[in-house]
């Protein structure tokens, strides 16, 4: 595996989570210029603490495949974390339509919070995989939605601070 195939793969990853290279740069702490060069496979060398920075955040592995792939089941994880500390259960499809829509179900807000601010931020990036991918939409327009709606609940999260 070489430089030029990791590149490509979080290339993958970034767009299928709906994040901009600015977004995802700003996240990693690299410059904007860095990752695209990264990506399109001209840069010669990148330090591993940067790498895994980046690979970290898109929840990537070193088992990288050509291809990304969204895992369904991840909603199922998502909602049942949600779920724990809240009186009523928030459904896969309730968090579907509120990553699309942009809107937090009513008597939901909770739930959607915990999504927000504290689930890990892979798993953030895998949802908007799955919801873009099982919806057939575009990963960007789940991931915007998903910024407005950590806006709306003002979130101090970083990864809702590193917009383009």
């Amino acid at each position: 595996m070489d430089l030029i195939n990791v590149g490509n793969s979080i290339k993958q990853y970034r767009i299928a989570s709906g994040m901009s290279q600015h977004e995802l740069a700003e996240l990693a702490s690299i410059s904007r210029a860095t990752l695209n060069y990264l990506e399109c496979g001209k840069l010669n060398e990148l330090g591993a603490t940067k790498l895994f920075s980046i690979m970290d955040i898109l929840g990537m592995s070193f088992n990288l495949q050509n291809t990304v792939t969204a895992d369904w089941s991840v909603l199922n994880k998502v909602v049942k974390s949600a779920n724990v500390s809240y009186q009523q259960s928030l459904s896969t499809s309730q968090l579907e339509q509120a990553l699309i829509n942009g809107e937090i179900p009513k008597g939901f807000e909770g739930n959607m919070l915990y999504v927000i601010d504290e689930l890990s931020e892979p798993m953030v990036l895998e949802t908007i995989r799955a919801v873009a991918a099982k919806n057939n939409i575009k990963p960007r327009q789940v991931w915007l939605k998903t910024l407005h709606l950590a806006q709306q609940v003002q979130s101090p999260r970083r990864l809702w601070h590193a917009t383009s």
